[in-house]
């Protein structure tokens, strides 16, 4: 093996050039930066961390705005608030999925309170109290958002109440609206297939699935399509997909660990060669 100094060397100089590479994505954007660190936190299921990210990167972009001064109509203005609400609900929605559904009606109160006008950010934050004791107050505030005007979103996120109890033709009427307006909204089909499932129409459930795929983007939607399927279709084997999902997602890792495995135990396998000369 090589010695420790070097072996902690080479580690520093992978995480070095590791964040060089993410700082050049972001152009050198701290905030950006921040964020592309979240996603990559996202993805390996580390949810605090990645939580934590996104509002560190939403703070950036917060004092961003603070410094060019909050001017109404101004485009500067628009674009840090429409990342900053985004950002926000970018965490609000990895903690709600994750099962913390007071920290994510926390985060998502404070998406909503950047931009009162987001109907995205109204919409998740009236999501996350679905299932406590305001739900019901939740469910009438989604209806009156609809009266105003129709959205994907909020559509979504009614059916997905009225999905959870006795109203499952309600449901899946306003899920198909919300496809309609949008028929890229990735959430809508994976809750048709759910609502479907729960009734045992194996057929519709596989025909949301066929319908998701066209529209999924990223390891975790498509993760999520195949363990679907795996309930929907017993005879299909999940397993060698998330593999599959796995490798595809994690390859450039898996080759920078093992060529620093290279690296430390080199000596081991070059002294032998060094010894016969």
């Amino acid at each position: 093996m090589v010695r420790p100094v070097y072996a902690v060397l080479g580690a520093v100089v992978l995480v070095l050039g590791w964040l060089a590479l993410v700082g050049y994505q972001a152009q050198w954007e701290p905030a950006a930066a921040v964020q592309l660190l979240a996603d990559s936190a996202e993805r390996c299921r580390l949810v605090g961390i990645a939580a934590k990210g996104y509002l560190l990167a939403a703070d950036l972009r917060r004092k961003e705005l603070d410094r060019h001064g909050r001017r109404s109509g101004d485009e500067t203005s628009r674009r840090l608030i429409a990342q900053i609400v985004i950002l926000r609900t970018k965490a609000a929605r990895v903690l709600l999925d994750s099962g913390y559904r007071e920290a994510a009606e926390a985060v998502a109160l404070q998406a909503a309170r950047a931009d009162y006008g987001d109907l995205q950010a109204r919409a998740l934050l009236l999501e996350t109290r679905l299932d406590s004791s305001a739900g019901s107050t939740a469910q009438r505030e989604l209806m009156l958002m609809l009266l105003k005007g129709e959205h994907p979103q909020v559509l979504y996120v009614l059916g997905k109440a009225l999905a959870a109890g006795p109203h499952a033709k309600e449901a899946a009427g306003y899920l198909q609206r919300a496809l309609e307006l949008d028929p890229s909204h990735f959430p809508t089909y994976v809750a048709l297939c759910q609502l479907a499932l729960a009734e045992n129409d194996r057929v519709s459930a596989l025909h949301w699935l066929d319908r998701a795929a066209t529209v999924a983007n990223g390891r975790a939607q498509r993760e999520l399509l195949v363990r679907l399927r795996g309930i929907a279709d017993p005879r299909y084997q999940p397993l060698p997909a998330l593999l599959v999902l796995w490798w595809c997602e994690h390859w450039v890792g898996v080759a920078t660990a093992l060529g620093y495995l290279v690296f430390v135990f080199s000596p081991l396998w070059l002294a032998p060669l060094f010894g016969r000369r």
